[in-house]
């Protein structure tokens, strides 16, 4: 690993270009889980169970394409925009064009075979190749921007705000446009998915996502060269990947853990989308609940502070690193200002060794970065 000295500071400019990212993403995969299966049911009139099982077993699919376009970004060249970048730029206007041809209310008349199969390939093609060959290569681009830890969480952070944002832009706008009241014979008012809105919204999201990727690729600078371990392939399969992920119970415990936690997040996106338009009769709602969630992260990421998650996190880290993996020491870079961290890494057995003055220059002066460690010997006298 390398850092290329030419190359201008890190700074908001990379922050901006990150959010843009998450941003460009979210346009795409937010709008997916809100209103995919909704317009599919309602307006092309395919079945909820097939609709259901299209996208399970895309998951399926998604179980490959992560794992090898993971290995293709690592052993991708460098090229002069850097490692990662190119990707976004190679992918971007595939990923959108994807996004929109999965929302064509035009092909409503078409036999409902076709419409099914229109549906596996679109709805393939964009969640498990397109979407997974630049969303990958954007979350992997954080390790590229810069080797300071500390600017590596200001990326995390922003890359959350640009999620937050999108999120509340495409929950709060798409049921507002996308749905429109039907008297029907009765007189009773009944809110109605109107598939050509949902075409133009999604064509709307679909540009909207591009310019964000390409605010992405030309704010954001790579500084850290990181090659891929070409010639280790062979020791690094997949199949070994799994075999070692399968005796860490720790690392098993929190897979299984979130992959019930994304089941119900998409599950409630979904479930949105037919509830409030059919059982409340008010898809405006919908956008409401979206604003009332947003301010509810708001506080609850504030209440969960000091409740000892972090401490606990590092605890099952440092079961894994000594036990499974039979590490001698764990080391880790703190900012020295950062009271709240230093308080959490002693808390779980990690000693302050020393401290690297004026390591690394942020917001205008330069910070001192703390070296702590914990020893497999002080773990086990603790466990």
């Amino acid at each position: 690993m390398t850092v290329k000295t030419k190359e201008r500071p890190f700074g908001l400019r990379d922050k901006l270009g990150y959010l843009f990212g998450d941003f460009g993403n979210d346009f795409t995969f937010i709008l997916s889980t809100m209103i995919l299966s909704k317009f599919y049911t309602d307006v092309m009139g395919v079945s909820p169970g097939t609709v259901g099982t299209v996208m399970m077993a895309a998951r399926f699919v998604d179980a490959v394409t992560d794992v090898t376009m993971g290995r293709i970004c690592d052993r991708s060249r460098t090229t002069p925009a850097g490692k990662f970048k190119p990707w976004i730029l190679r992918m971007c206007i595939p990923v959108a064009a994807a996004s929109f041809l999965m929302y064509q209310s035009s092909f409503a008349g078409w036999n409902y075979n076709l419409k099914v199969a229109y549906l596996v390939v679109t709805y393939i093609l964009w969640g498990s190749f397109f979407y997974t060959s630049i969303n990958i290569p954007y979350g992997s681009m954080a390790s590229a921007i810069s080797e300071e830890p500390g600017d590596r969480q200001s990326l995390s952070t922003f890359r959350t705000m640009g999620g937050t944002l999108a999120g509340l832009v495409i929950g709060v706008c798409l049921p507002v446009f996308a749905y429109r009241k039907n008297t029907l014979p009765d007189g009773t008012v009944q809110e109605q998915l109107i598939g050509s809105n949902v075409t133009l919204i999604a064509g709307i999201f679909a540009v909207l996502s591009v310019l964000c990727y390409l605010l992405c690729y030309y704010l954001v600078t790579e500084r850290v060269v990181v090659e891929g371990e070409r010639g280790n392939a062979a020791k690094h399969s997949v199949a070994q990947m799994f075999k070692n992920a399968l005796k860490n119970r720790a690392l098993i415990s929190i897979i299984v853990a979130s992959v019930f936690m994304l089941l119900a997040q998409l599950t409630m996106q979904n479930m949105g989308s037919y509830i409030y338009p059919d059982y409340y009769n008010n898809a405006g709602a919908q956008g409401l609940s979206t604003i009332v969630m947003m301010i509810g992260m708001v506080i609850a990421s504030r209440a969960e502070r000091g409740q000892g998650i972090g401490q606990e996190a590092l605890g099952l880290m440092q079961q894994f690193a000594f036990r499974t993996l039979g590490l001698e020491r764990l080391e880790l870079e703190v900012h020295m200002d950062n009271a709240a961290a230093l308080a959490c890494y002693r808390r779980a057995g990690f000693t302050l060794e020393g401290v690297k003055r004026h390591a690394f220059f942020t917001d205008g002066h330069f910070a001192d970065v703390g070296v702590m460690s914990v020893l497999r010997e002080e773990y086990e006298a603790r466990a």
